[in-house]
């Protein structure tokens, strides 16, 4: 069973079905790893420049303590994503996350 769960207040409202789409298969690589995944961030329109308006997810990494591990997690959903989406570890303690947006070349 996946678990997904959502950080309260994140707007979910916009996001494109391409984005729900990896949302579950992120989910599946956090559940293999025997942790949650969690939305921190999803549709923020006021946000410039960003693909925050409907094309992007930030979930949670900040419970991931061994750097080694918050790697192989990355590896693990960029491949799960495909090609189409772009996947970044991005920030620094607490606020450590994944972002990954719809971002086809």
């Amino acid at each position: 069973m996946t678990y997904l769960k959502i950080k309260p207040g994140v707007d979910m409202s916009g996001l494109s079905p391409k984005v729900w789409k990896v949302a579950f298969h992120i989910a599946d690589v956090f559940n293999d790893f025997d942790l949650d995944a969690v939305i921190t961030s999803a549709f923020r329109p006021k946000k410039p420049n960003s693909l925050h308006h409907g094309f992007a997810l930030d979930f949670r990494a900040n419970h991931i303590q061994r750097a080694d591990r918050k790697q192989a997690i990355l590896e693990r959903i960029k491949a799960a994503c495909g090609p189409d989406y772009d996947v970044i570890l991005h920030g620094a303690g607490a606020n450590i996350h994944y972002h990954i947006e719809y971002d086809p070349d």
